[in-house]
């Protein structure tokens, strides 16, 4: 009797097993570096979305030399293999994600409020493509 009930119990429980694992669809490589524009460190905090052609979006927020580590999910750390749409906007230091609407920028730098107007989310972004050995990326917007 014992013996059919774990049995019965694997047959309920297997296709949830089989689900376990990796529940990618694309394949994501570490992706961290650092982000300038026109070579050099924008001098504040910036949220960076990296929009892939299809999937999901990766997320990172630099410090204030540009230094940043994206994020795919919670669990899962980097970027989509492929093609990617570059977008940025300022992080607040103690509020977070700033969005566009609400955005002060009488604290950031003429070449951070020039970077902003430019590559800001909605806006033209800046492309890039992420190969397997990405890591260590040198972002710089033109």
């Amino acid at each position: 009797m014992k013996k059919k009930s774990v049995t019965l119990v694997l047959l309920l429980f297997l296709p949830f097993l089989a689900g376990c694992g990796s529940d990618l669809k694309y394949q994501i490589v570490p992706f961290a570096g650092t982000i300038t524009y026109q070579g050099q460190p924008l001098g504040e905090p910036v949220m960076i979305v990296f929009t892939p052609a299809e999937g999901r979006p990766s997320s990172a927020i630099s410090d204030k030399d540009g230094k940043f580590k994206a994020e795919y999910t919670e669990r899962y750390t980097g970027v989509q293999v492929g093609k990617h749409n570059v977008t940025i906007a300022p992080y607040g230091d103690s509020s977070g994600f700033q969005s566009p609407g609400m955005i002060d920028h009488s604290a950031s730098s003429a070449k951070a409020r020039e970077a902003f107007a430019k590559y800001a989310f909605g806006g033209q972004g800046y492309d890039i493509e992420v190969d397997k050995k990405s890591n260590n990326y040198q972002l710089d917007l033109p």
